[in-house]
């Protein structure tokens, strides 16, 4: 027999917000979202970069601002609220593209930074990790670590007045391989003891105090990673010696 059941019905953006509204989880909030790319990439390539993806991944972090920030009862759809809202993304394509100092390119992606780990620590109910953080901002962990650095406070004094020592290539590609085969506390461990991804570099008690786990723990741990990274790094020298 012939299966007459009738497709199930598309979901609109107005029934999305519906559901986001009533549920506002990550999920909800990024199927109004993607529901909207038609008016997103309609603004963008408006102002000529709609084949950009740095700047369509930022027009997707101000549409989900602006659905945060839409009041139903104002008279406009979400569609048109959301593309009034992305007139700001003129300044963005500005400070992104033009001639713009390096300092204030810096702060712009620093405010996404922050933005992005804000939103990964209310949708994990943790500190995200470095490649998460870059997943969610669509910036590289090397550009992650040169804004961090560049916009990093002076040091408080539980954390280390040292940037670490300069790695050897082997020595850099033995950390990257270590740190992401490594689980959620590993990672940070990494990060906090040799400033991975431009992570303030802690001592460890202070370490143990953020992620909940005793200084003996956290020394055991770092103690096994770097014996891993530096066993990988000496067979690494050694392939090429």
């Amino acid at each position: 027999m012939t299966d007459t059941t009738p497709p199930p019905k598309k979901l609109t953006t107005k029934d999305l917000y519906t559901n986001w509204a009533a549920e506002p989880t990550s999920g909800n909030l990024n199927a109004v979202v993607r529901s909207m790319d038609n008016t997103i990439g309609f603004k963008l390539s408006s102002m000529g970069v709609g084949d950009n993806p740095q700047m369509r991944h930022q027009a997707r972090l101000f549409a989900a601002d602006a659905v945060k920030k839409f009041k139903p009862d104002s008279g406009a759809s979400l569609s048109t609220w959301t593309q009034n809202q992305l007139q700001s993304m003129q300044r963005f394509k500005r400070e992104n593209q033009g001639p713009v100092k390096v300092s204030d390119r810096s702060s712009l992606d620093a405010w996404t930074i922050e933005k992005g780990r804000r939103d990964l620590e209310d949708e994990l109910g943790r500190d995200p990790d470095v490649k998460q953080l870059a997943d969610k901002t669509g910036l590289s962990v090397k550009r992650i670590a040169t804004v961090r650095k560049a916009t990093r406070p002076v040091a408080a004094t539980e954390q280390m007045h040292t940037e670490g020592i300069e790695m050897s290539d082997f020595l850099g590609e033995a950390l990257e391989y270590v740190y992401d085969e490594s689980d959620y506390v590993d990672k940070k461990i990494i990060e906090m003891t040799t400033g991975y991804g431009g992570s303030p570099m802690m001592q460890q008690n202070a370490i143990a105090s953020k992620l909940g786990m005793s200084a003996s723990q956290i020394s055991r741990r770092a103690e096994r990673l770097g014996m891993k990274v530096q066993e990988l790094n000496s067979d690494m020298e050694g392939l090429h010696s």
